[in-house]
């Protein structure tokens, strides 16, 4: 999970929190993962140009074209407060 949560914090442009859950279903555990959707759009791999932004569609991952990521664009707000990360260097 740490790694997940790694790559969704220091991988990605704007960074997800991940959040997790362990559950059982027929004596065997699961780890439940839950990827929230992001405000700011779209979320694309850090150090690499929004022509690098993929989409979900019908149960596959592809990548955007450029009118998804404009359109994608044009629906992200900017995010809320709560909704900030705090930076690490404060806590030094």
């Amino acid at each position: 999970m740490n790694q997940l949560a790694n790559l969704g914090r220091n991988g990605l442009e704007p960074p997800l929190m991940l959040d997790h859950a362990i559950g059982e279903f027929n004596s065997s555990k699961l780890l439940l993962l839950y990827v929230p959707e992001s405000a700011v759009k779209p979320v694309h791999l850090r150090g690499k140009s929004l022509d690098e932004a993929f989409i979900r569609s019908g149960g596959s991952t592809r990548k955007a074209s450029r009118q998804e990521i404009g359109t994608m664009m044009l629906n992200s707000r900017t995010p809320r407060w709560e909704e900030l990360r705090a930076s690490m260097l404060l806590f030094e």
